[in-house]
């Protein structure tokens, strides 16, 4: 799908969303992984915020860049010889919303399902989200149980009722202060409020199991049900906090029992998705596929007014369907 002679590959986010997290981990973050291994492959690397002046490459759109207000500049892109990659990420998203796109990269199981049912006109690829690269070491043990929730506060299921049981510590991109308290839990809770149609990464996941340390999820985690097995001890309905709460005192009655060390053991074999390792390897299988094909551009997903402008690379012709599109 990539058109040839593609020798760039651009992340491209909307400066107003720089300080996001989702910016830092699938723009900022990602393009420093993948920087060394993309030069070897004789791709650039870049990170925009104005896309004026790319052209003929690969450029992956942040959902902040994603919807009606952007089509047209997605157009343009695409008349300069690029190919798109949407990234979704979290945001909400119909189908109609990615017919400009020429792939989709998503970083949830979910979501991926979602997308090769609704959108099945477009290949979709896994690239996880990578851990921040400036958290610090786990630590080799816990001598005592001591439990914390990560992340925004407001996405923290039952807040009073788990009050004195569960530190709650937030976690702005700005200030990552807060990462200097992650060695210090035993075990994470991760129960958020159920959210229909909106596909977040297995992040708390990854992170827990970077650190060893069991967590508490709920049965309609998106991702978790993709990745966590039936049997894993520590599972609850998100809409019963009198049942989060009795998990909650189970979970610090096992603390280092053989129930605890096979939770251990399950999200350590998780968190191996989000390695640098395995991120950088998805990332370049999708790149490798892609680079594979050329497609041209389907001018059913391009604006009338920028159609009349676009022309093919490689000394191709203006586009014979302006004349029955301007017809139409």
């Amino acid at each position: 799908m990539m058109h040839k002679g593609s020798k760039a590959i651009v992340f491209l986010y909307n400066h107003r969303a720089r300080l996001w997290g989702s910016v830092r981990a699938r723009c900022i973050q990602m393009a420093a992984l993948v920087t060394e291994g993309a030069i070897e492959r004789g791709f650039d690397i870049a990170v925009v915020t104005e896309p004026a002046r790319v052209r003929d490459a690969l450029v992956i759109v942040h959902k902040t860049m994603m919807g009606p207000g952007t089509v047209n500049m997605m157009a343009r892109l695409k008349g300069r010889g690029c190919t798109l990659i949407a990234d979704p990420i979290d945001g909400k998203f119909e189908a109609r919303d990615f017919k400009i796109y020429d792939a989709v990269v998503s970083a949830s199981f979910a979501q991926l399902e979602w997308l090769r049912k609704h959108v099945q006109e477009k290949p979709s690829y896994f690239v996880n989200q990578r851990l921040d690269s400036r958290l610090p070491q786990p630590c080799e043990s816990h001598e005592r149980f001591r439990i914390g929730y990560f992340g925004g506060l407001e996405n923290c299921a039952h807040r009073e009722e788990i009050e004195g049981m569960v530190d709650l510590v937030d976690t702005p991109t700005k200030v990552p202060d807060w990462m200097n308290e992650l060695p210090k839990y035993a075990a994470h809770y991760a129960v958020r409020p159920v959210m229909n149609g909106v596909f977040k990464p297995f992040g708390k996941g990854y992170l827990a199991g970077y650190y060893g340390a069991p967590m508490v999820v709920g049965y309609k985690e998106p991702d978790a049900m993709f990745l966590l097995p039936a049997d894993y001890p520590f599972w609850v309905e998100e809409a019963r906090p009198a049942e989060t709460v009795g998990m909650l005192k189970h979970l610090q009655s096992s603390f280092r029992s053989a129930e605890w060390e096979y939770a251990v053991g399950v999200m350590k074999q998780v968190s191996a998705l989000a390695t640098d390792r395995s991120i950088e390897e998805q990332f370049f299988n999708m790149v490798s596929e892609i680079s594979r094909n050329e497609y041209p551009i389907d001018t059913n997903t391009v604006p009338q007014v920028v159609l009349e402008n676009l022309l093919f690379r490689s000394k191709r012709k203006l586009l014979k369907t302006v004349e029955r599109v301007g017809k139409g």
